[in-house]
């Protein structure tokens, strides 16, 4: 049978705080790029999208888009959920207004399939209202929900009431009745919005580590590089049809085997003379910064570089596998120092709120990250269901993170050491801008 139209949806964010670190749903954008190869009608809305506002709009919401591409989202004070009772916080929602989404929804009369994604586990607020709202003003179409929040918790997805969970882009094919498609070899679909502040890049898929608070292992078993040839023709192709000028790395190894794919794609940049900046928002691998790759990273136009250093406590380092340690940290920041960087180019992130960290803990990383000029960005930690700390994180648990994805959220430490409360989190954040 013939799919008539297809809708691909990225659903509103409900949450204590938002902000687009060069944000986009990848994912679904990547099956918009093979449903276009594959001559499928389809349509797409992300409901975080703000090129689609008028000046007006922007001027009325508050919305700022930086010079590198970031911005804030619509905001709006939320009603508080079930599961929420009891926090004393303000809660949000991010995105689109539910009547605008209603009567975007109302063009789309006909549609066979409504694709929605799904990222964060405890976004899940989001997810459900769309599903509700498309059953009211679509009612007859077919649900499909994937995402990474349905793989983690398929179980609890289940319960939201769309037609199919999908795991796989596999699923995906079979649900639609289309032939298999390479989805990561096109470039994704920017003219799905009507302005474009950054594009994401991808030089390689899943990670070769397999860190204890991270999932990636599980969602994505190998690690895959993709090619310099093709990163390259989809960095020309963004600036030459859509003028974008700022790169975000989506990857989360970006410097691993750096000789045969970063190094290589840096240099041809650098040769081609590309006027453009670069962003490395999931962080990068401190062992991996030497003096020649420092030298290309400031060549080439990198305007963010953020460090993964995670702890400087010695214990924790062992705990977390020793994946990074302090003298990598010095020898890669004197490194980028040396060519040129600024502390305003460089960020580092420092764990917060693992089950056995304490509060010392903590601040001997912060003390020890204060004597160099970057700056400190704290991560807070989100127990993660099928990673290798889960086990550890249920039995440290201050909430229901089980069968509640909502206590998931790292905003709420909810697996912290029991001395590390939001106020103490909140003291020691003004000691780091001191």
């Amino acid at each position: 049978m013939r799919i008539k139209k297809i809708l691909l949806i990225n659903p509103p964010i409900y949450d204590f705080s938002a902000y687009s670190l060069w944000a986009k749903p990848v994912g679904l954008l990547k099956i918009a790029s093979a449903l276009k190869s594959l001559g499928v009608e389809f349509y797409f809305l992300d409901t975080l999208d703000i090129s689609v506002l008028t000046k007006d709009e922007r001027n009325k919401y508050k919305i700022f888009v930086k010079g590198d591409g970031t911005h804030n989202y619509i905001k709006e004070k939320a009603l508080l959920y079930q599961p929420l009772v009891n926090i004393k916080r303000e809660f949000y929602r991010f995105g689109l207004q539910e009547l605008d989404i209603r009567l975007k929804l109302r063009d789309f009369k006909g549609v066979e399939y409504v694709l929605i994604t799904s990222i964060m586990s405890y976004w899940y607020f989001g997810v459900s209202e769309v599903i509700k709202i498309v059953r009211e003003e679509l009612p007859c179409s077919k649900i499909v929900l994937g995402g990474i929040y349905v793989n983690l918790c398929m179980e609890h997805a289940s319960k939201l009431g769309a037609d199919y969970l999908i795991s796989s882009i596999e699923d995906l094919l079979a649900i639609l009745s289309l032939k298999t498609i390479k989805f990561t070899d096109f470039p994704l679909p920017l003219d799905l919005y009507r302005e474009n502040f950054f594009a994401p890049i991808y030089t390689s898929f899943g990670c070769p580590f397999s860190c204890i608070y991270c999932a990636n292992k599980f969602l994505n078993r190998d690690f895959k590089i993709r090619g310099i040839t093709k990163v390259f023709s989809e960095i020309l192709h963004y600036i030459d049809k859509f003028g974008v000028t700022n790169f975000a790395f989506y990857d989360d190894a970006l410097l691993i085997d750096k000789e045969n794919n970063f190094i290589p794609l840096m240099e041809h940049i650098i040769k081609e003379n590309l006027s453009v900046k670069f962003y490395s928002p999931n962080g990068v691998h401190i062992s991996q910064i030497d003096e020649k790759l420092s030298e290309l990273m400031f060549a080439v136009g990198f305007k963010d570089i953020r460090l993964s250093l995670e702890t400087a406590n010695p214990l924790l380092q062992r705990r977390l596998g020793y994946k990074t340690n302090s003298d990598q940290f010095v020898k890669a920041f004197n490194n980028l120092k040396g060519v040129g960087f600024r502390g305003e180019n460089l960020s580092v992130y420092l764990l917060v709120g693992l089950p056995y960290q304490t509060i010392d803990a903590i601040t001997e990383s912060i003390n020890f990250v204060k004597n160099f000029d970057i700056k400190i960005k704290l991560a807070e930690y989100s127990p993660i269901p099928h990673t290798l700390l889960w086990n550890e994180a249920l039995k440290s648990a201050r909430y229901d993170i089980k069968d509640e994805p909502f206590f998931q959220n790292s905003k709420l430490l909810p697996v912290a050491h029991p001395e590390l409360t939001l106020d103490e989190l909140n003291k020691i954040k003004g000691y780091i801008k001191r």
